[in-house]
Order: structure tokens, then C-alpha cells, then sequence
């Protein structure tokens, strides 16, 4: 420190401005290092993060447009009302099988992964019941067609639900 102190002025300015230089670089390659990381995650929420969110979202609200076909099924009252409720749940179907696909391919984690096949078996599963209640409303037998729609269905489509919001959670 003494050495510091025996300087002459001129010295003295020199080396403090190599000092604050010297700061200055290291804090500049700090940020450009820092900076790199929040670009790379604001790539990542861009690229995978977001479209699987959209995605996942647009077939939850697909699965309760199909629920509200089969309500609009059961209280329907004749052949063309029928009719007109099935289009509705096939097209709902196709759409929401287009999305489940897309999702798919957003898929980049084992848990996500797993999450998305036990979606995948409870709507099945729901399917089957899906099937047994469009054979009953269609031979006009409404109070059984609501107790199935009621019991396993509901359970099926609720696990189903839970399940979808949970691929939507877990990029929080």
C-alpha cells in the first residue's frame, strides 16, 4: 500500500482507471453471461413451454365440449336432434384428436410424459362409457343413459380433467 501512496499523480490515475476498466469488463461479461441464460429460458417458454400450455388448454376445453354433446344427446327429444348432437361430438372428436397429436410432439419430460399416458387411459376408459351412453339415449332410454353418464363417465372424465390441468401446471 505504501508503494501506492510514492506514486506520483499521474500514476496514481492510470492505474485506478485500469481498476474501474478492469470492473467494468468482468461486470459487462457477467451480464452478457446472465443475459444468455434469461434468452435461453425465454427461448425455451417460446418454443415448448407455451404451445404445449396453448395446446393443452384447447383440448380441456374440447373434452367439455364433447361433455356437453353427450348431455345435449341424452335430453335430446327426436332423430334430427340426435343427429345433430352427433356431428357436434364428432367434430369436437376430430379436433381434439388433432391437438392431442400436436401435443404429443411437445412432450419433452418424463414426468409430462407419464402424465400424458394416464390422461390418455382415463380417456379412453371414458370413451368406453362415452359408447355405452350414446347406445342408450339412442333407444330413447334417458334415465339409464343419465345414470351412466352420472357414474363411471363422470369419474373417467373428472380423472381426465384433473389430469389435463396438471400438463398445464407443470411448466409453472
Amino acid at each position: 500500500m505504501n508503494s501506492f501512496v510514492d506514486m506520483k499523480i499521474g500514476a496514481k490515475l492510470a492505474t485506478s482507471f485500469l481498476a474501474v476498466c478492469t470492473l467494468m469488463v468482468m461486470l459487462g461479461v457477467f451480464s452478457i453471461i446472465q443475459l444468455g441464460k434469461v434468452n435461453q429460458t425465454s427461448t425455451d417458454m417460446e418454443v415448448h413451454w407455451m404451445p404445449s400450455v396453448r395446446v393443452a388448454s384447447d383440448m380441456n376445453t374440447n373434452t367439455a365440449y364433447f361433455r356437453i354433446g353427450e348431455l345435449q344427446h341424452i335430453l335430446s327429444l327426436n332423430d334430427s336432434e340426435i343427429a345433430h348432437h352427433e356431428k357436434d361430438m364428432a367434430d369436437v372428436l376430430a379436433v381434439f384428436e388433432k391437438n392431442s397429436a400436436e401435443y404429443q410432439k411437445l412432450i419433452s419430460a418424463p414426468d409430462e410424459q407419464k402424465i400424458y399416458d394416464d390422461f390418455k387411459r382415463q380417456w379412453a376408459q371414458y370413451m368406453v362409457e362415452h359408447a355405452k351412453i350414446l347406445n342408450l339415449s339412442r333407444t330413447n332410454k334417458s334415465e339409464e343413459a343419465k345414470a351412466v353418464i352420472r357414474g363411471g363417465s363422470q369419474e373417467y372424465f373428472d380423472a381426465a380433467s384433473v389430469l389435463l390441468v396438471q400438463l398445464m401446471e407443470s411448466f409453472s
